[in-house]
């Protein structure tokens, strides 16, 4: 199976240990934008985890365009369109990681429970911890960042964790605090 990271969007400030409006103020304020991969796991079949959404608080058709665009950019640098995307597994609905969802017209979508109720996306399926959506990805609850976030383990040679907002920034992570 193969892996690909694809990074949407710009981060000019690292998330807070306990982020507050004034955090947002700034990043609003000098420009910074958010930041969210999009992961593309290409095996027998195509899997993506999160679809990316730069500007989230932007609403106009000019930016969900340019998104829109933008995704399809980086899949076509795979040698895939939005159609050859099987699966996709939405770690949770902040339209910065889900917000490109549209552009998937064939895929299957997995999300929690939790998630999947709150949901309006055609084709979506609720998903449990340890459910395996592919072969050699299984779904690993991650509640915190929202009550149904979940991620993903990809078991290669080594097993790898596409947490989405679980972990957002290696302070974060080397704090222990997800």
């Amino acid at each position: 199976m193969d892996l690909k990271i694809f990074i949407i969007g710009d981060l000019l400030l690292e998330v807070s240990e306990e982020p507050d409006w004034s955090v947002y103020m700034k990043k609003m304020k000098y420009g910074g934008t958010g930041a969210s991969t999009v992961t593309l796991l290409k095996g027998e079949k195509t899997l993506l985890v999160d679809t990316g959404f730069e500007r989230e608080g932007d609403t106009t058709p000019i930016n969900e365009e340019k998104n829109h665009e933008k995704l399809k950019w980086l899949l076509q640098q795979e040698g895939l369109t939005p159609q050859d995307v099987d699966y996709v597994f939405l770690t949770h609905l902040h339209r910065d990681h889900a917000g490109n969802f549209a552009l998937f017209d064939n895929a299957t979508f997995f999300m929690s429970a939790y998630e999947y109720e709150r949901c309006h996306i055609p084709r979506s399926e609720s998903v449990d911890d340890n459910d395996e959506i592919m072969e050699g990805v299984t779904v690993l609850y991650t509640q915190g960042h929202t009550k149904g976030h979940s991620s993903v383990k990809v078991h290669l040679e080594d097993t790898i964790v596409v947490a989405g907002d679980a972990i957002v920034s290696l302070t974060y992570f080397l704090k222990g605090t997800f």
